[in-house]
């Protein structure tokens, strides 16, 4: 598993390297959240992915299986899984596996406020990000977006799928939006499908224009959207959000 870029029609989405924040719309998002960022995982530096994941959003969303991630086409041996009780220590960790340039890329999952993730907490992980080329991607659930030093900040939300023949569930569907950017393109909206048969992520209602990973070329990325653990809070939520998309 590597952070990729991925580009959505005529717009960027995450870039290579740098920090990049993503916030779910609301808490019941946060499954999509994390499906969103580890489906987009199948291209890019090589290495191990450090994923640190706040204590709290395993009792809010579930854990993430094992299963799951050979299912996005993730091989578990090579994710490193941190599960920090509060917010500091998440932040630290991500900053030591963002100075780590032998790391594929850094995944930080952060619930509620945290106030620690400040203006300057941002600033050191986007200049280690910078200074080793490791990409950091910032997931932020129950949260309102605040100042940083992110280069870009989208928001996703889950989707109703749209039925297939004899009102068959669709494909799992959600919608990305480009909040900040420094290149001045804000308010870019991108409505995604997942692709299970070339696992990839399609734009809907344009045929062969697909989320393309890699820093220099396109691929296809890796797997389908990751199934969570039964167990947890938000279990009947993501019931639901299955048979939705």
């Amino acid at each position: 598993m590597a952070v990729a870029l991925a580009s959505f029609g005529s717009g960027p989405a995450f870039a290579a390297d740098g920090l990049h924040e993503v916030y779910a719309a609301g808490q019941a998002e946060a499954v999509c959240l994390s499906g969103c960022l580890l489906a987009m995982g199948g291209a890019g530096r090589a290495g191990a992915v450090l994923w640190v994941r706040q204590a709290e959003q395993n009792r809010e969303a579930g854990m993430p299986s094992a299963a799951g991630l050979r299912e996005l086409g993730i091989d578990p041996g090579r994710v490193v899984l941190v599960l920090p009780r509060d917010p500091l220590s998440a932040l630290q960790a991500a900053l030591e596996g963002a100075r780590c340039a032998a790391l594929g890329g850094v995944v930080l999952e952060l619930w509620g406020e945290a106030r620690p993730y400040d203006l300057t907490a941002s600033r050191r992980l986007a200049l280690a990000a910078r200074e080793t080329g490791v990409p950091v991607l910032v997931a932020r659930t129950a949260a309102a977006p605040t100042p940083s030093a992110a280069e870009t900040r989208w928001r996703v939300r889950a989707l109703a799928s749209r039925a297939l023949s004899a009102r068959a569930p669709g494909p799992p569907a959600l919608e990305l939006v480009l909040l900040r950017d420094r290149s001045g393109r804000e308010g870019l909206s991108y409505h995604l499908e997942w692709d299970r048969d070339v696992r990839q992520f399609r734009l809907r209602d344009a045929d062969a224009v697909a989320v393309a990973a890699g820093p220099r070329r396109a691929a296809p990325l890796s797997g389908a959207v990751v199934p969570l653990a039964p167990d947890g809070p938000a279990a009947a939520d993501r019931g639901r959000r299955r048979q939705t998309g």
